[in-house]
């Protein structure tokens, strides 16, 4: 998520001292932050990385009420613990793929500091504890009330 809240600002600092070349914008030198496609990524990608910490925010708070009440967590808070960081990371990821493809080819050169945020955001969620794939069937498996086959909470 703090990969993405960085995107988020480097985008801004970017498209804010751009503008575009070319015919596709009337003719060239229009400022990319006033271009309703970079509008609309950054104002998803916004709300991406705001969903994914809301995720976690509510995780948080379930696992301490839970925490306070009973001494300990529960399986199923453990579960829903691991699926809000994984969900949380793969939608943090996806607010910094909006982004980077929004700067087009140019967003590719190792110049655009973007293309750093996208590659970490990619390596860190590349790691085994927030692979959506894996999470979602030990959460839909507990879910359904079957016992997880990966124990990974």
């Amino acid at each position: 998520m703090g990969i993405a809240k960085g995107a988020i600002g480097c985008f801004l600092e970017t498209v804010g001292m751009r503008s575009t070349l070319g015919a596709a914008a009337g003719g060239g030198g229009v400022g990319l932050s006033s271009l309703p496609t970079i509008q609309l990524r950054l104002a998803e990608a916004q709300m991406r990385f705001e969903a994914s910490r809301a995720a976690m925010l509510d995780a948080a708070v379930a696992t301490i009420h839970e925490a306070v009440r009973d001494g300990g967590l529960s399986a199923s808070q453990r579960i829903a613990n691991r699926r809000a960081q994984s969900y949380a990371s793969r939608i943090a990821v996806e607010a910094v793929d909006l982004l980077f493809e929004a700067l087009g080819a140019g967003g590719l050169f190792l110049s655009q500091h973007l293309q750093r945020y996208w590659r970490d955001a990619h390596a860190g969620a590349a790691h085994f504890g927030v692979n959506w794939d894996a999470i979602r069937i030990m959460a839909g498996q507990h879910a359904a009330g079957h016992e997880p086959e990966l124990k990974y909470y």
